[in-house]
């Protein structure tokens, strides 16, 4: 479906979705298991009881249908060290090709730089080759990659930063 796509702040059943989406998306296509979505609700609440935009801003878009696409930029992560931190992006497959991720990039590390961040950084996983797309477009450099199975299986983990 195409419409009309709109990008604001979460709205009541945004959380849920959230998670769910992470929780399915993962299982499917990385094999994670229930232990990594129960990683993904602890960091949704995390964010959440923390949201106080431009400093920690969680930007979902959305069409007449609901969410399509979220990420999260929090200026506030005890390990951010001055750097904000891209994290919580995931998009339903009815949002491919729509150029969600780029919009929704350059809108968290818009809330970023007015925060004060020095930089941007982020966590994921090799092989989401559409994401990584988004990232090196938005500037973002691979700086450190280590095999690793903090997720409940083994995967190689990527770490991406970005210098304002």
């Amino acid at each position: 479906m195409t419409g009309t796509v709109e990008i604001g702040g979460p709205r009541p059943g945004d959380f849920g979705w959230l998670i769910g989406l992470h929780g399915r998306w993962y299982a499917e296509r990385m094999g994670f298991g229930v232990d990594f979505e129960r990683r993904i609700a602890t960091i949704v609440a995390d964010v959440a009881a923390r949201l106080a935009p431009p400093r920690v801003t969680m930007l979902v878009a959305r069409d007449p249908q609901g969410p399509l696409a979220t990420l999260t930029a929090d200026a506030d992560d005890p390990d951010a060290a001055g750097r904000g931190h891209i994290r919580i992006v995931i998009a339903e497959e009815r949002a491919k090709g729509r150029g969600l991720g780029k919009r929704l990039m350059a809108m968290g590390l818009e809330s970023l730089s007015v925060s004060g961040s020095t930089g941007a950084w982020l966590d994921t996983c090799k092989g989401l080759d559409a994401a990584r797309a988004v990232y090196l477009d938005a500037g973002f450099r691979l700086v450190a990659e280590a095999e690793g199975d903090n997720w409940g299986v083994h995967v190689v983990e990527q770490r991406y930063e970005l210098d304002f």
